[in-house]
Protein backbone atom coordinates (compact mmCIF):
# COMPACT_ATOMS: atom_id res chain seq x y z
CA UNK A 1 0.00 0.00 0.00
CA UNK A 2 2.81 2.24 1.02
CA UNK A 3 4.65 1.44 -1.87
CA UNK A 4 1.70 2.26 -4.55
CA UNK A 5 1.61 5.86 -2.93
CA UNK A 6 4.98 6.30 -3.44
CA UNK A 7 4.99 5.22 -6.91
CA UNK A 8 2.18 7.41 -7.72
CA UNK A 9 3.47 10.28 -6.12
CA UNK A 10 6.36 9.78 -8.20
CA UNK A 11 3.99 9.47 -11.81
CA UNK A 12 2.53 12.32 -10.90
CA UNK A 13 5.66 14.41 -10.03
CA UNK A 14 7.04 12.75 -13.39
CA UNK A 15 3.84 13.50 -15.23
CA UNK A 16 4.17 17.49 -14.04
CA UNK A 17 7.49 17.73 -14.98
CA UNK A 18 6.91 16.26 -18.54
CA UNK A 19 4.00 18.28 -19.49
CA UNK A 20 5.24 21.76 -17.49
CA UNK A 21 8.73 22.19 -19.78
CA UNK A 22 10.55 25.06 -17.83
CA UNK A 23 12.30 27.48 -20.30
CA UNK A 24 15.45 28.87 -19.03
CA UNK A 25 17.64 31.15 -20.69
CA UNK A 26 21.71 29.56 -19.62
CA UNK A 27 23.18 32.75 -20.77
CA UNK A 28 21.38 35.07 -19.56
CA UNK A 29 21.92 33.05 -16.01
CA UNK A 30 25.19 33.23 -16.54
CA UNK A 31 25.34 37.10 -17.59
CA UNK A 32 23.61 38.00 -14.66
CA UNK A 33 25.52 35.72 -12.12
CA UNK A 34 28.50 38.64 -12.03
CA UNK A 35 26.44 41.04 -10.89
CA UNK A 36 25.87 39.25 -7.96
CA UNK A 37 29.07 38.65 -6.60
CA UNK A 38 29.01 34.61 -8.34
CA UNK A 39 31.69 33.13 -10.56
CA UNK A 40 30.55 33.51 -14.65
CA UNK A 41 32.24 30.44 -16.04
CA UNK A 42 30.59 27.77 -17.09
CA UNK A 43 29.99 24.33 -15.52
CA UNK A 44 32.82 22.72 -18.17
CA UNK A 45 35.35 25.54 -16.75
CA UNK A 46 34.21 24.44 -13.26
CA UNK A 47 35.18 20.79 -13.67
CA UNK A 48 37.92 21.30 -16.02
CA UNK A 49 39.12 23.41 -13.00
CA UNK A 50 38.32 20.90 -10.20
CA UNK A 51 40.27 17.90 -12.24
CA UNK A 52 43.54 20.01 -13.26
CA UNK A 53 44.02 20.90 -9.30
CA UNK A 54 43.46 17.38 -8.40
CA UNK A 55 46.14 15.79 -10.49
CA UNK A 56 48.72 19.01 -9.64
CA UNK A 57 48.09 17.64 -6.28
CA UNK A 58 48.41 14.28 -7.14
CA UNK A 59 51.73 15.03 -9.45
CA UNK A 60 52.95 17.03 -6.73
CA UNK A 61 52.70 14.09 -3.98
CA UNK A 62 53.92 11.64 -6.44
CA UNK A 63 57.26 13.92 -6.73
CA UNK A 64 57.71 14.25 -3.10
CA UNK A 65 57.00 10.39 -2.59
CA UNK A 66 60.06 10.05 -5.06
CA UNK A 67 62.40 12.05 -3.82
CA UNK A 68 61.83 10.59 0.17
CA UNK A 69 62.06 6.98 -1.83
CA UNK A 70 65.07 8.81 -3.21
CA UNK A 71 66.60 9.80 0.50
CA UNK A 72 65.78 5.95 1.52
CA UNK A 73 67.60 4.51 -1.06
CA UNK A 74 70.88 6.86 -0.19
CA UNK A 75 70.56 6.22 3.56
CA UNK A 76 69.77 2.33 3.30
CA UNK A 77 73.68 1.61 2.83
CA UNK A 78 74.21 -1.69 2.91
CA UNK A 79 70.64 -2.73 4.53
CA UNK A 80 69.50 -4.47 1.58
CA UNK A 81 65.87 -4.96 3.23
CA UNK A 82 65.99 -1.33 3.20
CA UNK A 83 67.34 -0.39 -0.06
CA UNK A 84 64.79 -2.66 -1.91
CA UNK A 85 62.50 -0.88 -0.09
CA UNK A 86 63.41 2.44 -1.43
CA UNK A 87 63.55 0.78 -5.01
CA UNK A 88 59.71 -0.57 -4.79
CA UNK A 89 59.01 3.42 -3.55
CA UNK A 90 61.16 5.06 -6.55
CA UNK A 91 58.95 2.18 -8.98
CA UNK A 92 55.61 3.31 -7.51
CA UNK A 93 55.94 6.75 -7.39
CA UNK A 94 57.22 6.48 -11.57
CA UNK A 95 54.17 4.70 -11.56
CA UNK A 96 52.32 7.59 -9.90
CA UNK A 97 53.82 10.41 -11.83
CA UNK A 98 53.16 8.11 -15.16
CA UNK A 99 49.52 7.69 -14.52
CA UNK A 100 49.39 11.58 -13.13
CA UNK A 101 50.38 12.54 -16.59
CA UNK A 102 48.31 10.19 -18.07
CA UNK A 103 45.08 11.45 -16.72
CA UNK A 104 46.15 14.87 -17.19
CA UNK A 105 46.66 13.98 -21.46
CA UNK A 106 43.14 12.29 -20.89
CA UNK A 107 41.33 15.00 -19.37
CA UNK A 108 42.70 17.34 -22.15
CA UNK A 109 41.75 14.56 -25.08
CA UNK A 110 38.35 14.14 -23.70
CA UNK A 111 38.12 17.69 -23.29
CA UNK A 112 39.03 18.50 -27.38
CA UNK A 113 36.38 15.56 -28.50
CA UNK A 114 33.45 16.88 -26.39
CA UNK A 115 34.26 20.86 -26.75
CA UNK A 116 36.85 21.11 -29.50
CA UNK A 117 39.19 23.54 -27.54
CA UNK A 118 42.40 23.00 -26.07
Amino acid sequence: MKTKKILSSLLLIGLFLFFNPVSADWLAGLGQAGAYGLPDTSVQDIIHNILMWILFIFTILCVIAFVIAGIMFLLAGSNTKMAEQAKNAVTFSIIGIFIGLSGYIIIRLVDNLLWGTF
